[in-house]
């Protein structure tokens, strides 16, 4: 078995004009097409608040 790992980070970024609120439905749909891809999230933080600006930072692994 190989116990190499990649990583992947993704800083998230979603504008919303009433509240700077992530869209959970934008967010989701990435995140399926990365666990398509073998890629797992294992830890998430917000980044910044910055007007209507919200940002997560995904990290994500996968075996090589």
């Amino acid at each position: 078995m190989n116990d190499t790992w990649e990583y992947k980070t993704l800083d998230y970024k979603e504008r919303s004009f009433w509240t700077g609120t992530v869209k959970i439905d934008n967010l989701e749909a990435q995140l399926n097409e990365l666990g398509r891809q073998g890629w797992e999230l294992v830890s998430s933080a917000p980044l910044e608040y910055f007007r209507s600006t919200r940002s997560l930072t995904l990290i994500f692994k996968r075996r090589r």
